[in-house]
């Protein structure tokens, strides 16, 4: 696994252990090399950092991780996937600023419901 930042990149294979065997809860970040998801990348880089030790973060290049992204149907990036005790608990596509991301942190972190009436089988 080679590290981008704070922020482990992860592949198909290791995305099982990693993620669904983690015993922490876990953020992945969907993106791909010619993606401009710059801002989003920055402000995930940033709680991982604020997040230490209460969650995992991933990054998952979907162009060379076409197993894992279309398990969850990964049609745009970036795509943020929220895991807790091996189930997807939210799903976020598209920009979102550090504020709404922290808020949905603390809401996984913490075990609460989840904000705007998320579905927790929403995307797999």
């Amino acid at each position: 696994m080679e590290k981008v930042g704070r922020i482990k990149e992860i592949t198909d294979q290791g995305f099982d252990r990693e993620v669904l065997k983690s015993e922490l809860p876990v953020l992945a970040c969907f993106i791909t090399a010619w993606c401009k998801c710059y801002a989003t990348c920055l402000f995930v880089d940033e709680l991982a950092e604020k997040y230490s030790g209460k969650v995992k973060f991933f990054k998952v290049d979907t162009d060379k991780n076409p197993e894992v992204s279309g398990r969850y149907h990964i049609i745009a990036v970036p795509t943020i996937l929220f895991f807790k005790s091996s189930r997807l608990v939210k799903s976020l596509m598209g920009f979102y600023d550090r504020n709404f991301l922290q808020y949905v942190l603390d809401n996984v972190v913490a075990g609460d419901n989840l904000p705007n009436g998320v579905d927790e089988n929403e995307c797999g």
